[in-house]
């Protein structure tokens, strides 16, 4: 395992992303990203062993709803709620962790929008999402012209995070992969919405 841990800290990383003490920075990773690789191994049951889903789910279902609260694990039970073959019963009640959390971590206030917060969209990126309606329809229609209008010329939205300052030849890279994420995703989203 030591060996493991020396590879992860030598990797170019942000500096939230270490393995050396893990149990403070992401509490022993319980939901970031968990609950994403557990929506995974849902969808790819047939590639892993057959009992690790069904262990993993309750567990970390519990974990969600003890941090619902938290922009990180909010977004990341929204990734979980959208697998595509999450057993109903478990994408009942993460939609339950869903619509309980929304109004206190999504921020609607598009004077918000340039910092790290969840947006509308972040969380219901096309109408047929579990949150597309739960959250007031202006909120989604300002964030879609929010990301219009916000548009820079060289066609990549700014990224709300760095980690330049750990090691800015490594971040220089993942900033331009960051965006290139993003481009996707929001296109997507922006298409979704039949802005595009």
């Amino acid at each position: 395992m030591e060996h493991r841990a020396a590879e992860v800290e030598d990797a170019p990383h942000a500096t939230w992303w270490t393995y050396a003490g893990i149990d403070q920075t992401f509490d022993s990773s319980r939901i970031n990203p968990t609950a994403d690789l557990l929506g995974v191994l849902h969808d790819y049951a047939e590639l892993v062993p057959a009992d690790l889903p069904a262990q993993l789910t309750s567990t970390v279902l519990e974990r969600l709803e003890a941090a619902a609260d938290d922009l990180n694990a909010f977004r990341c039970a929204v990734m979980l709620g959208a697998a595509r073959r999450l057993p109903e019963q478990v994408r009942a009640r993460v939609a339950g962790v869903l619509a309980a959390g929304v109004h206190r971590v999504v921020n609607v206030d598009p004077a918000a929008w340039p910092r790290y917060v969840l947006q509308p969209l972040d969380v219901a990126p096309s109408p047929r999402s579990t949150l597309a309606g739960v959250i007031d329809r202006t909120a989604i229609d300002a964030n879609l012209d929010y990301w219009i209008n916000g548009l820079p010329a060289d066609g990549a939205w700014p990224l709300t995070w760095s980690w330049a300052d750990s090691d800015e030849m490594a971040w220089r890279q993942a900033e331009l992969d960051g965006k290139g994420h993003q481009i996707v995703e929001r296109l997507t989203v922006l298409r979704e919405y039949g802005r595009i």
